[in-house]
Order: structure tokens, then C-alpha cells, then sequence
């Protein structure tokens, strides 16, 4: 009888403990399912965040393009006008031409001139025209070249940028589909009749968690582009 008393005790103890275990698992079940609700709805927001400022870097740098082509496209038209008007003075000059070369020369773009002038007072000269040109100067200058240059920096810069965004929602996405993962292991664990086989789910699920989590840390939060 004593015997019998002792095994009914274990086993109200076994019980106790087990029932305790279950409620500490289907706890750790429930804070699962709403971390992984919150982190995933976090995922999303800030997925659509990243990939809205991707989005306007990508339509603002294909507004610069064109303002780099326009730019480059009238530095290019003024350079060849600085080469013709360089020509013809140099052959206005091999022919002892004076006045015409003269005429030229007043005529030249205010840009051309430092770097004609430097070029026209260097020291290695051939019969009064120097060799060389004055277009590998480094006085020569066209503002129109240096702009599209300055905008195509620009342009490079917003794409790095929407190409870091980008990587950013897919990585956030990824982190998406692992916490949807989650909450759908969760709904199915209350189906669960086998309650030994819930705890290795529940690390399986934590684990999941905790590298979705951790990736989730290495994406700057943005508030706002």
C-alpha cells in the first residue's frame, strides 16, 4: 500500500512536471508568434521604406543623365569651336597675317584665352608659334565638361545608393519569408498532438528567429528619405 502510494505520488509529480514543461513551451510558442508578427511587420515597413528611396534615387539620377548630356554635349560644341578659332589663327599666323590672326585672337571664347595665352608665352617656340597646343594645358578649362563631370559624380552616387537600398530589401524580404515561416510553425504547433516533439520545435523556431533577427540588425533602420 505504501509502495502504491509512493508510485501515485511520482506520478501526480510527473504530471505537475509535465504540465509545467507544456505551459512553459506553449509560452515560449506564444512569444514567439508575436515576435516574429512584430519583427515581419517591421521587415515589411521598412522593406516598402528602402525600396521607395531606391526607387527616387534610380528617377532622380536618370534626370541628371540627361542634364550630364546636355551639359557635356554644349562643352564639346564650345571646344570645337575653340579648335577651329585656334586653327584658323595659327594659319593666319603661318601666313603672316596680322590683322586676321588679330582678329582672331579678340574673338576667342573667355575660357580659351588663360589657356591660349599660357600656351602662346611658353618658352618652346617655332618660328613664333609654340609647339604643342593649348588644349593640354591645364588652364584649359570648359565649365560646361566640368558640370557634366560634377553631375555624372552625382549620378554614380545615387546609384551606389539605390543599389545598397536595393540589397537592403532583398535582405529585408528574405527576413520577411523566415518570420512568415515562423508564425506558420507556431499556428501549427497548437495542432501538435506529440508534446515531446514540441520543445525541439521551439529551439528550431528560436533559432530561426534569432538569425533572422540578427540580420535584421545589420540594415540601418531608415525614418525617412
Amino acid at each position: 500500500m505504501l509502495v502504491s502510494a509512493v508510485m501515485a505520488l511520482a506520478s501526480d509529480e510527473n504530471r505537475i512536471e509535465n504540465s509545467r514543461r507544456t505551459k512553459i513551451i506553449n509560452a515560449g510558442f506564444a512569444v514567439m508568434l508575436i515576435l516574429a508578427t512584430l519583427t515581419s511587420a517591421y521587415s515589411v515597413w521598412q522593406a516598402a521604406r528602402y525600396a521607395g528611396g531606391s526607387s527616387r534615387d534610380m528617377m532622380t539620377s536618370n534626370g541628371m543623365r540627361t542634364e550630364s548630356n546636355k551639359y557635356y554635349v554644349n562643352g564639346l560644341l564650345e571646344e570645337q569651336v575653340d579648335v577651329g578659332s585656334w586653327l584658323d589663327w595659327v594659319s593666319a599666323v603661318s601666313e603672316n597675317n596680322t590683322r586676321l590672326a588679330n582678329f582672331i585672337e579678340e574673338r576667342f571664347r573667355g575660357e580659351f584665352k588663360p589657356a591660349f595665352y599660357a600656351w602662346l608665352n611658353s618658352a618652346n617656340r617655332t618660328e613664333g608659334i609654340p609647339v604643342g597646343t593649348p588644349f593640354s594645358l591645364p588652364e584649359y578649362q570648359n565649365a560646361n565638361i566640368e558640370q557634366s563631370k560634377s553631375i555624372d559624380q552625382q549620378i554614380e552616387q545615387l546609384g551606389d545608393s539605390a543599389s545598397q537600398k536595393s540589397n537592403y530589401v532583398s535582405r529585408l524580404t528574405l527576413m520577411t519569408v523566415l518570420t512568415a515561416a515562423i508564425i506558420v510553425i507556431c499556428g501549427f504547433e497548437s495542432r501538435m498532438r506529440n508534446e515531446t516533439a514540441k520543445l525541439p520545435l521551439l529551439v528550431t523556431v528560436l533559432i530561426i528567429y534569432i538569425f533572422a533577427f540578427s540580420m535584421i540588425l545589420q540594415v540601418p533602420p531608415t525614418w525617412g528619405f
